[in-house]
């Protein structure tokens, strides 16, 4: 018995003790005309309590009887509820283990016998939406993450995935809808911007396509913002060519342009203004555009592109090799080496064989072959034996030509010229002048 239990009885004891003691005289209690009964106060009051306890015990009894009923259904129910979600628990195990050894094929069914016992499952719904869009089945993929977004609309995964779904099957204005329903729910999600950018490429839209960059840019730091602000010049560069093809040309020159102030790295868009300029002829212009970028981005493409126009001219040539000599001092290890076989080949092509000797003799013993062969050429040339075997002269001609030649630098593979985006594997601004 607790101890408030006991202090109440105390209680109640000491309160009869009290009324006994101040009532000592028996109180007339009539039940009917006839009948009547004297019984003392303490009695009375004892027994009008004893009465009033077990009518309430009664009346909770009969309570407790008629809700057993409820409470055994309800215990059955969470029965059932707790088996089923061990048995979901066990189904869901098995579904991912499948789909994390790589095997779609046995996940799909035991996702597909989770929604079967539990059509919301979210999870399930997710995934199983996912394995069928792998497998091209577009329609169910969408039915299963449109009923997830449906069941959570402020679920960004659910919703990117049902993006993902759109972009899948080609319908890139529902794709924008969904991405821009993401953005409302989280402004600085850098993943949901790139892939609002690609689908306004996809559809396209440019100006939107270039806000969702900027936007983009705004958000990253270094070292990733160089590899987006190269991202955003090559967009421009194909918004420029898409121009250009179209016969719009002076819409391609104001791409170029914004593509050189977005990023002044960006050497296709130098290249490709330059080559306008230089087929209308305003070889002054191409020229500028070529230094320029050579100054910003020390490519020995931009000195093969000016070898052009300032072949033309022996002021034009002795500004070209001056550029390139400049080039030389400037770098340093392979790059040096490079640049200075890049000039004596140019020096050699002009007959100026004493310069091309002084500027070769410079290069490390472990110089690349065609260094070496270019030297010894320049050396006969200038000590007055011009005469050259057939066999001697094609391997120099070989070589010369060898100079210019250019690989990708991440497939490797060879290119006959530059270019914007690698002919092999599309890489983008990563053809550049290729070992020798």
């Amino acid at each position: 018995m607790s101890l408030k239990l006991i202090a109440v009885f105390l209680l109640f004891a000491l309160l009869s003790v009290y009324i006994a003691f101040l009532n000592p005289q028996d109180v007339h209690l009539r039940l009917t005309q006839s009948l009547s009964l004297q019984v003392p106060a303490i009695v009375l009051i004892l027994g009008s309590v004893a009465a009033g306890i077990a009518i309430a015990a009664a009346a909770n009894g009969i309570f407790l009887i008629r809700e057993l009923p409820k409470r055994a259904r309800s215990a059955l129910q969470a029965g059932r509820r707790e088996r089923l979600r061990t048995r979901l628990g066990k189904t869901l195990e098995q579904a991912e283990n499948a789909l994390a050894a790589g095997r779609g094929p046995k996940a799909a069914p035991l996702f597909q016998k989770i929604l079967d016992l539990e059509p919301g499952h979210l999870p399930s719904l997710c995934r199983l939406g996912v394995l069928m869009r792998k497998e091209g089945k577009f329609r169910e993929a969408l039915e299963l993450h449109g009923k997830a977004s449906r069941l959570s609309p402020g679920n960004i995964r659910i919703l990117s995935e049902l993006a993902e779904d759109y972009a899948a099957s080609g319908q890139n204005d529902r794709e924008v809808d969904v991405l821009n329903s993401v953005l409302e729910l989280d402004r600085n999600s850098l993943e949901t911007l790139g892939k609002l950018r690609d689908a306004w490429l996809k559809i396209p839209d440019w100006d939107r396509a270039y806000g969702a960059q900027r936007a983009i840019l705004r958000l990253t730091k270094p070292p990733e913002l160089e590899k987006e602000q190269d991202r955003f010049a090559e967009i421009i560069h194909a918004n420029a060519m898409r121009h250009y093809k179209n016969g719009a040309v002076e819409m391609a020159k104001i791409e170029f342009k914004r593509a050189i102030r977005e990023n002044g790295r960006s050497l296709p868009a130098y290249i490709s203004l330059g080559d306008i300029y230089s087929r209308e002829n305003l070889w002054k212009e191409a020229a500028k555009t070529w230094k320029t970028a050579y100054h910003n981005t020390q490519s020995p493409v931009c000195l093969q592109r000016l070898q052009k126009f300032h072949e033309t001219s022996p002021a034009g040539f002795k500004d070209l090799v001056k550029l390139y000599e400049e080039a030389v001092r400037s770098s340093k290890n392979a790059s040096k080496t490079r640049l200075a076989i890049m000039l004596a080949s140019l020096l050699m092509e002009k007959g100026e064989n004493d310069k091309a000797a002084r500027t070769l003799e410079t290069l490390p013993g472990d110089a690349p072959l065609a260094g070496h062969i270019l030297l010894a050429t320049a050396r006969q040339a200038r000590d007055g034996n011009g005469y050259l075997p057939d066999v001697s002269r094609s391997i120099v001609n070989k070589t010369r030509q060898a100079v210019f030649q250019f690989a990708c630098g991440d497939c490797r593979a060879p290119a006959k010229e530059w270019a914007a985006h690698c002919p092999s594997c599309g890489a983008w601004n990563r053809v550049t002048w290729g070992p020798v």
